[in-house]
């Protein structure tokens, strides 16, 4: 019981920082692992997904944040997210946030293409299982997201119809 308490607050704890710890990653590997062995225990994985979903609200998914930022740390999520959560539910249930700000981004594709032509500009190539950059590209085109909608690039006149 009291070794269940003291796990729960350590959770707690590294929940509470878990955004610092995604940014700081692979440096802060051993606070994530203190996290993935609390939660074999405490199974917190709701309040991973509430809490970070907030922090990245707060800290991330804004208007001043710039697009190549938001790509990098979340490569880094998702490099972090399957260490902590190899079975990509947590991963699945943040990211769609991320990606959802994303799509409104207006230069995210430039950024995206700028990243993997350019392999100099950045280390967010770096292969980790697959490579989490071309993750992002093939995540995006499997869900659509960077296609635009067939009756958007029509013209007005054929969103009109379509509404009829």
């Amino acid at each position: 019981r009291l070794r269940f308490f003291f796990m729960q607050s350590l959770a707690g704890m590294r929940i509470a920082e878990l955004f610092d710890i995604l940014v700081d990653f692979p440096d802060s590997t051993p606070a994530l692992d203190d996290l993935h062995a609390c939660l074999h225990h405490t199974h917190q994985h709701a309040d991973i997904v509430q809490g970070l979903g907030e922090a990245l609200e707060k800290r991330l998914l804004k208007p001043g944040a710039e697009t190549h930022q938001i790509l990098e740390v979340y490569i880094g999520m998702i490099r972090a997210l399957r260490r902590l959560d190899p079975s990509g539910l947590t991963l699945d249930a943040v990211s769609e946030r991320v990606r959802a700000y994303l799509k409104l981004r207006p230069d995210t594709v430039k950024q995206i293409v700028t990243t993997l032509t350019d392999p100099d500009s950045s280390d967010l190539l770096e292969p980790v299982g697959g490579g989490a950059a071309a993750e992002v590209v093939q995540e995006a085109a499997a869900d659509g997201d960077m296609a635009p909608d067939p009756d958007e690039s029509r013209g007005d006149e054929a969103a009109k119809r379509k509404e009829e």
